[in-house]
């Protein structure tokens, strides 16, 4: 409450004085009369708290003050220095050349492949480029023809924690399942 009247009222109070606060809204919330007046006292300034009270840093070491949340949205500002969309995606009939420059403006390493919102693939920056330079053609072909099938509706097994699509290996997500990787079909 001390740091909330400082940023909001602009009254650079101590912990007391946010005590104080507090008890008295508390009593107002209880108070079941319209006449009724409530006085509380501003008894301290916030001059000897600046390295507690008014200290993120601290406040986070002894666990009063949650650390902030880092988002995926928060790391590619800092990588990028500007906001990505919401979700950068590429549709099926987008060039892999159009998909490339999507990665190198947003510095991401792979895309869903979405066709009218649904996912139905995704490409990856390496795939891509491996493949760009063995034809420099497929610059200018669709993600359709490289893509890697990702997003498929399927039956599932249940077995204990894990669930596992009923493909072959080769159609399966990359993963690894214990110790063995499934490798994805690339079309």
């Amino acid at each position: 409450m001390t740091r909330r009247l400082a940023r909001e009222e602009g009254l650079f109070c101590g912990g007391s004085t946010g005590v104080n606060i507090v008890s008295a809204l508390e009593m107002a919330r209880r108070v079941d009369d319209p006449e009724a007046l409530l006085v509380t006292v501003l008894c301290d300034t916030g001059e000897r708290y600046l390295s507690k009270v008014y200290n993120d840093e601290w406040l986070r070491e002894n666990e009063i003050l949650e650390s902030e949340r880092v988002t995926v949205a928060h790391l590619l500002v800092a990588k990028n220095g500007t906001a990505a969309p919401p979700l950068v995606s590429v549709a099926p009939s987008a060039t892999v050349r159009q998909a490339l420059n999507l990665m190198s403006t947003y510095n991401v390493s792979q895309l869903p492949v979405l066709d009218g919102g649904d996912g139905v693939g995704a490409v990856f920056e390496q795939v891509l480029m491996t493949k760009a330079l063995e034809d420099h053609s497929l610059l200018d072909q669709p993600v359709e023809l490289v893509r890697v099938r990702v997003f498929q509706r399927q039956r599932l097994h249940v077995f204990g924690l894990f669930a596992l699509p009923d493909l072959p290996p080769a159609e399966q997500v990359p993963a690894v399942i214990g110790r063995h990787p499934v490798q994805p079909r690339r079309e």
